[in-house]
């Protein structure tokens, strides 16, 4: 598949993310992300969106992200079904980790973007993630617990917390603001791109 990059520094009216050295982002990725937030807006009306990174443990080495990625999707349906029913919308980013020379870690890490029901969550009170001192709670702890599950190893500080938002129709500040922050997504610095033959997708999202 070919991919087309854009320099501007808005996109169909949102505003991308401004950091000279992410551009430049790759407008089907883009397109992607504004399908996405449209249908959560369309399902949810209000809506209450969060990203986070998912990382791999140091000894890991190199890994088939698609094995993980599909495994922590469908862990993370299960037990947030479980929890509060109903669903959420998501997009994955694969991204490469920094180069650290003499060790055996993984050159791949996730950005996850959520797209929940505003009426079961509220953008301020997610919960906590696990450390070796405390207990998790809340949905911050059903995202650790499906990826811990997903590598089948202790995943204390391989879960990172972004920003989270509260988005609706009726507040466009709110939502381009929003997407300008998960914009940052898209971005083609850091990214992998499908060489011919290779058979996997990159960045993934939702059906819409």
């Amino acid at each position: 598949m070919g991919y087309t990059f854009t320099d501007n520094r808005a996109y169909k009216n949102y505003n991308l993310h401004q950091s000279n050295k992410n551009y430049p982002f790759v407008v089907e990725y883009l397109d992607r992300t504004i399908e996405v937030l449209n249908s959560a807006l369309d399902q949810y009306k209000r809506c209450t969106v969060v990203r986070f990174d998912l990382r791999f443990p140091s000894y890991f080495g190199d890994v088939d992200v698609k094995e993980y990625r599909t495994a922590f999707i469908k862990n993370l349906k299960k037990k947030y079904s479980k929890k509060y029913g109903g669903s959420f919308k998501h997009i994955i980013a694969i991204e490469k980790s920094k180069d650290r020379k003499g060790t055996n870690t993984s050159s791949k890490h996730f950005h996850v973007v959520l797209f929940l029901d505003a009426n079961k969550h509220y953008h301020n009170s997610l919960g906590l993630l696990p450390t070796h001192d405390r207990n998790g709670k809340g949905l911050w702890n059903v995202i650790y617990s499906s990826w811990q599950a997903s590598i089948k190893d202790n995943a204390v500080g391989l879960v990172h917390i972004c920003r989270s938002h509260r988005i609706s129709r009726e507040d466009t500040e709110a939502t381009n603001d929003c997407f300008t922050h998960i914009s940052y997504l898209c971005k083609k610095r850091t990214k992998f791109f499908a060489k011919k033959g290779e058979h996997i997708e990159y960045f993934t999202r939702s059906h819409c």
